[in-house]
């Protein structure tokens, strides 16, 4: 039987977890035509942001100053597009460990739709 989770008004598409390869993006392929690409920066301002932008039909995301061994998250979905006709959010949860020259990240991360009733 296969299982469906659902919150709210989403539904999970897949959850993916991760222990990055330090200093290289992480490429998710949701379909052949959905393609994240996930990447890590580290500024001095110490402040996590998130920025995003599209290249070669994949949307690029940066974390920003992602670093903290407790975790960093987003606090709610973020709306990323559109896929199968409804809306594509995703949320996330990076714990990091290490030195401030070198960080293994574990990347977790959940793609959802949004529930659409009939």
């Amino acid at each position: 039987m296969p299982i469906s989770v659902s919150q709210g008004n989403k539904s999970l598409l897949t959850t993916v977890s991760v222990v990055l390869i330090s200093g290289e993006p992480v490429e998710i392929k949701l379909q052949p035509d959905v393609i994240i690409q996930i990447s890590f920066v580290e500024e001095k301002n110490g402040k996590n942001s998130i920025s995003f932008s599209i290249e070669n039909e994949r949307l690029i995301v940066t974390l920003q100053n992602f670093n903290n061994p407790l975790g960093s998250s987003t606090r709610t979905p973020i709306e990323i597009g559109d896929i199968n006709g409804k809306k594509l959010f995703m949320h996330f949860l990076v714990h990091a460990v290490g030195n401030d020259n070198e960080k293994t990240r574990l990347l977790n991360c959940s793609f959802f739709t949004e529930n659409i009733s009939d």
